[in-house]
């Protein structure tokens, strides 16, 4: 680890094979694999925050060593992948929707403690579905030498083949000799320090300032936005209902703004809806109708969310 305490995940020589942390990781988990006689099957590599770019290393530079691996974007149709990262993703302001619903209708009867317990039913339902119906990589089949069975299942599920059973080839820098210098020029092309040169620099602000507005807007709303509309008299049940306009309107406008984004581009469309966002949140102190305000606020989910 570096003197922040985290993973060098972020740099070229840590990104590969027989090399660096990948090297030291795989090498710990076989140790204890070997020492505590666990099954292979169910080695398994997972990440939180930073971490998680970590785990991505491993899966990719040793899909022998684990069981588990990413599959969505995997099975992202190309021109779809937008869409299906928002369905993905529409799994949270989901939740919002379906909390607030069921705090307006449940919370004198159960209190907060029976919310809280409504809130684990998806992890004991959606785990064993998951495990028993989502298909296994393709990709990771191959690198374990079980083409046979990414072959049938490529069948089974109408997989393009010529996608998902290729074998990596060689890298340029392998089959043309690059020289020392060649390879030095696009180690310094890689990792925080390409991020913050003068080529990069402009859209790494940017895309940081957005994230960190986005995210701010988020949680802030979702955690003050009932209170604020107390404050402006209404009951603290119809407050609940503001939740209800802004994670639904983020499930709703993200699912139709992905699909035009997977037409468009991405770029014109998050610009929009952060536009329309910005708009709806200055509109918003402004004295108006009730059902107004809760219009406004599910626009204002879509950039937000």
């Amino acid at each position: 680890m570096n003197p922040q305490r985290c993973w060098n995940w972020f740099k070229r020589q840590h990104q590969q094979r027989d090399r660096g942390e990948p090297a030291l990781l795989a090498a710990l988990v076989r140790q204890v694999v070997a020492d505590q006689r666990i099954d292979p099957s169910r080695v398994y590599v997972a990440g939180l925050s930073a971490g998680g770019a970590m785990a991505s290393v491993m899966l990719a530079t040793y899909p022998e060593v684990f069981a588990g691996g990413a599959i969505i974007a995997e099975f992202a149709p190309q021109n779809r992948r937008n869409l299906f990262n928002a369905i993905v993703y529409s799994g949270v302001p989901a939740g919002g929707v379906l909390a607030s619903v069921l705090a307006v209708a449940l919370e004198d009867a159960i209190g907060w403690r029976g919310l809280f317990a409504i809130g684990a039913l998806p992890v004991v339902i959606l785990l064993p579905l998951a495990l028993f119906a989502l298909p296994e990589s393709p990709r990771w089949l191959v690198a374990r030498g079980r083409l046979a069975d990414a072959e049938r299942l490529c069948a089974a599920h109408d997989f393009p083949a010529e996608q998902f059973l290729a074998v990596d080839a060689a890298t340029p820098a392998e089959t043309t000799g690059a020289t020392a210098d060649d390879k030095n020029k696009a180690l310094r092309r890689t990792g925080f320090a390409a991020l913050f040169s003068r080529a990069y620099l402009p859209g790494t602000i940017l895309i940081g300032t957005m994230s960190f507005i986005g995210l701010l807007s988020t949680y802030g709303l979702n955690t003050w936005l009932p209170q604020i509309m107390q404050e402006n008299g209404t009951s603290a049940d119809n407050s609940l209902y503001s939740l209800f306009a802004l994670n639904g309107g983020a499930v709703v406008g993200g699912l139709v703004a992905s699909w035009v984004a997977d037409k468009v581009g991405a770029k014109k469309v998050i610009t929009t809806t952060f536009l329309i966002a910005a708009l709806c949140l200055f509109l918003l102190p402004n004295s108006m109708p009730v059902w107004l305000v809760y219009l406004l606020i599910g626009f204002a989910g879509i950039g937000v969310l």
